[in-house]
C-alpha cells in the first residue's frame, strides 16, 4: 500500500499538481531502486521481526540519492508499516547509519525499532531492521517487504522464516 503511495505521490510530482484538489507540489518524483533484495524473521507471537538485505539506487534523476541523516526511512512488512523521521539517524565513526528509538506505527501505538543503513560502492546500500511491538504481522508467506528512503524505494515478495514454524 506504501508503494502505491510512493508512486502516486511521484505521478503528482512529474505533473506538478494534484487532479483532485488542484493544488500544485514541488516534491521530488520517486526513484525506484536499481536492485532490491530482502530477508525476514517474523515471530508474530512475540510481535517482532527482523529484516535485512540490500538496495542500489536507482539511475536516471538529480534527486537519486539515500540520507538517512536528513531523509525519512519507511519499512512496511506485509500490514506493519513505520517511518523514522528524517534527522533521527547517526552516522557513526565506520560510515554506518545508525537509529535507536521509538516510533509510531501504522494504525496507532509505537514501536522499538533498531535500524542500520552502510554505504558501500556504486551506489549500493546495506541495510538490516529489527522491531519489536509490531501489529499486523504477517503470519504466513509470501510476504511483501517495502522500504523507502526519502524518494528512493524498493518492494521484494520474499518467502520469511517463522519463529514459530514455517507457515
Amino acid at each position: 500500500m506504501i508503494l502505491l503511495a510512493v508512486l502516486a505521490l511521484s505521478m503528482l510530482a512529474i505533473h506538478g499538481s494534484d487532479q483532485v484538489l488542484g493544488a500544485t507540489t514541488d516534491a521530488p518524483p520517486v526513484v525506484i531502486f536499481s536492485a532490491f533484495s530482502a530477508f525476514a524473521v517474523i515471530d508474530a507471537g512475540q510481535n517482532e521481526f527482523g529484516a535485512l538485505g540490500s538496495f542500489t539506487l536507482g539511475a536516471g534523476s538529480t534527486c537519486c540519492t539515500a540520507d538517512p541523516l536528513a531523509e525519512s526511512v519507511t519499512l512496511q512488512l506485509g500490514g506493519f508499516s513505520t517511518t523514522i523521521p528524517g534527522g533521527s539517524f547517526n552516522l557513526n565513526r565506520h560510515g554506518t547509519y545508525l537509529f535507536q528509538g521509538a516510533v509510531p506505527q501504522a494504525g496507532g501505538g509505537t514501536v522499538m525499532v533498531w535500524a542500520a543503513i552502510r554505504p558501500e560502492a556504486g551506489g549500493k546500500f546495506g541495510y538490516a531492521v529489527g522491531v519489536r511491538g509490531a501489529n499486523n504481522l504477517p503470519s504466513a508467506n509470501p510476504v511483501t517487504v517495502i522500504l523507502v528512503v526519502g524518494s528512493n524505494a524498493g518492494s521484494a515478495t520474499v518467502n520469511a522464516y517463522f519463529l514459530d514454524g514455517e507457515k
